[in-house]
């Protein structure tokens, strides 16, 4: 086995509507929040609400699913996050603390297998946060969950159960990390590290915590989309899902030795196997972790394994920022332009300039001339959420 250790260089996946033209194919690209782009402009590490006005006067969005809060509201965020031991919830704990700074009021509240609702082992945290939201002044609660995707089952049973804990306000759930673009870019960027030549290789994406198998295929759509995700930008030879189940599930040992095989088939083709973690696994301390203790089950195997789980990682402090940003009111100073007109010489340039100098008045405002070049877009918008 190969251990790899990736660093990531993220791809914005920027998503937009439009009335009148369709969504690009391919996202503009971008590096982690902190590096430098090749012209210079350094990333951005919150995530921004602008609009973005075409020559053609079209009007593009970020788009977002969820309704913000009514006027007279108070959202509070509550981060609904597994309990992963101790190093897994220090590192926990520092996403929501930075999170915290800019959302208050928000809480974090722990869960486990064990959750059961009112009255069993986990319901103490949750009873605290939201406590904490209501002390707060929050009246409309955003439950965000640091989840894979809604198929796990520790979410499903907080669901489930969260509405009898009876707090006043109104109760919305947030989508989960599957959902987001910038979580996929983890992955992209684990793969990308750890590829030397794609088209004569194989992906694994591995993920844990199946109890059945209504949850089973579940959980490997998810890592399906995944999968399709990176084969926009890298063409695997051959790319599969392995899912493993939780220990304690009816026929976990078949179960799991299932997922072993398909592993161990793998490593034994022609050419490199990567094995990639799609999950955010238990972690009490550097030796007790599940990147650990997987990259011991697979020391036998000739695979160049990935040890990292999805945290940490920067883009899950930005898809917490994102994520919240949908359920809040836009604000008239977090509304940018960017004129995007076809641009020519400086006399030319200078003439459009002009002509829309009585916006400046209204709107914050950017240039970004040229043919919809992606590199000129977003140092744009970069200026503008600055």
């Amino acid at each position: 086995m190969n251990m790899v250790n990736a660093s990531a260089s993220s791809y914005i996946d920027i998503e937009m509507q439009s009335q009148q033209l369709p969504k690009p194919q391919e996202p503009t690209v971008s590096p982690r929040p902190g590096e430098k782009t090749t012209s210079g402009w350094p990333a951005v590490d919150r995530p921004g609400r602008c609009f973005a006005v075409l020559a053609a006067l079209l009007l593009f969005t970020f788009a977002s699913r969820s309704e913000p809060a009514t006027a007279g509201s108070t959202v509070g965020f509550l981060i609904v996050a597994p309990d992963r031991g101790f190093l897994g919830n220090q590192e926990i704990r520092a996403v929501f603390d930075d999170f915290a700074q800019r959302y208050a009021p928000a809480a974090l509240a722990f869960v486990g297998r064990d959750d059961n609702g009112m009255g069993s082992e986990y319901s103490d945290y949750l009873s605290r946060a939201l406590a904490d939201l209501e002390h707060g002044g929050a009246t409309d609660i955003v439950a965000i969950p640091l989840f894979v995707s809604s198929s796990d089952p520790v979410l499903q049973k907080v669901v489930t159960h969260l509405p009898a804990y009876g707090r006043t306000g109104t109760l919305r759930w947030a989508e989960p990390m599957v959902e987001s673009h910038l979580i996929r870019q983890i992955l992209l960027d684990r793969a990308m590290a750890a590829s030397r030549d794609p088209e004569q290789e194989r992906l694994l994406l591995v993920r844990f915590g199946a109890t059945d198998e209504t949850g089973e295929n579940a959980m490997r759509r998810d890592l399906e989309r995944y999968l399709a995700y990176i084969a926009r930008y890298l063409s695997f030879r051959e790319t599969r899902a392995v899912l493993y189940y939780d220990r304690s599930a009816p026929d976990a040992e078949k179960k799991n030795k299932a997922a072993d095989q398909v592993i161990v088939e793998a490593a034994a083709k022609k050419g490199r196997t990567l094995v990639i973690l799609a999950t955010i696994g238990p972690k009490f301390d550097q030796t007790m972790a599940l990147t650990r203790w997987f990259g011991d089950k697979l020391r036998d195997w000739d695979v160049a394994y990935v040890a990292e789980d999805l945290l940490p990682h920067p883009n899950v402090l930005l898809w917490l920022q994102k994520t919240a940003n949908a359920f809040l009111p836009v604000s008239p100073a977090e509304i940018g332009v960017v004129i995007m007109p076809h641009g020519a010489t400086q006399p030319w340039n200078d003439a459009v300039e002009r002509a829309i100098a009585p916006l400046h008045s209204r709107y914050r405002i950017e240039m970004a001339y040229r043919m919809g070049d992606p590199t000129v877009i977003q140092q744009a918008v970069q200026r503008l959420e600055r």
